[in-house]
């Protein structure tokens, strides 16, 4: 990872230019914070959203611009770019965030190319069980990850540095662990099918998100969850029959556009 990271907070309207680093940028990371809470059904609202490049961090404060027009119309800029691969890892509780909080805002609408990191991971590594970024971090580059403010207050301003750090770091990180993916992928047998080309997906909110899939059939290439779970459960069992069949040998990835769970994403 780089060591030379620029991060820039973006709080208000004049500052939203700054952004402008991003249009067209190869790779660029994505994470977002909100309030923690130990209520049931409390309510939440985003607090922040961190963008990466490789060479700039960005922390986006979306309670002062919430429901800007100008930060609506930069973010789809740079998320509608076919020139840019947006990272998230397990960003469907992100995306369901944003819904609730920024419903006068359609930024997180589309992403013209969208790789969930954590399927990728999970593709590459043949792992059936999920795990969270600080694991792959830790895996990859034999590093830990910080995760000191994870619990702390994003609705407090100003942010401390250290949650400055914090949050611009689990974007940053994800430019650098995708490259790290690759390379790990470009060894394996299967490497012609785990390209990140081949997990690259158009990403609409509210649209399932389609997966590549590995199974002895080479024609069958994508899955949707249902189908998943048709196959985890197998066929129906006929009443007049004693015995289930058994289901072929498969290894799907996760579906990324469903949400996961707070500990599943913050790990």
């Amino acid at each position: 990872m780089k060591q030379s990271i620029q991060v820039h907070f973006i709080g208000s309207e004049a500052d939203v230019a700054k952004l402008n680093e991003l249009r067209g940028a190869p790779l660029i990371g994505m994470d977002s914070e909100w309030r923690p809470t130990v209520k049931p059904f409390a309510d939440q609202r985003l607090a922040i959203l961190q963008l990466s490049s490789e060479l700039h961090a960005f922390v986006i404060d979306l309670i002062a611009l919430k429901d800007n027009v100008v930060l609506d119309v930069m973010l789809t800029e740079i998320f509608t770019n076919e020139n840019s691969l947006c990272l998230g890892f397990s960003f469907g509780s992100d995306t369901s965030m944003f819904k609730n909080s920024l419903p006068q805002m359609s930024f997180y609408k589309r992403f013209a190319r969208f790789l969930d990191v954590q399927t990728y991971w999970q593709a590459v590594k043949q792992e059936k069980n999920q795990i969270g970024l600080a694991k792959v971090v830790e895996t990859l580059f034999d590093k830990p990850l910080c995760k000191g403010e994870q619990m702390s207050n994003w609705e407090k301003r100003p942010l401390r540095m250290s949650q400055l750090h914090y949050a611009s770091l689990d974007a940053a990180c994800l430019p650098p662990l995708v490259m790290k993916m690759a390379e790990l992928a470009g060894t394996q047998p299967d490497a012609a099918k785990l390209t990140i080309e081949n997990f690259t997906r158009e990403l609409i909110f509210g649209k399932k998100l389609e997966v590549p899939i590995f199974t002895s059939d080479p024609q069958e290439k994508t899955v949707s969850k249902k189908d998943r779970k048709k196959r985890k459960r197998g066929p129906r069992k006929n009443k007049e029959s004693k015995e289930r069949e058994p289901d072929s040998e498969s290894f799907a990835t996760r579906d990324s556009s469903f949400p996961a769970t707070d500990e599943e994403r913050k790990e």
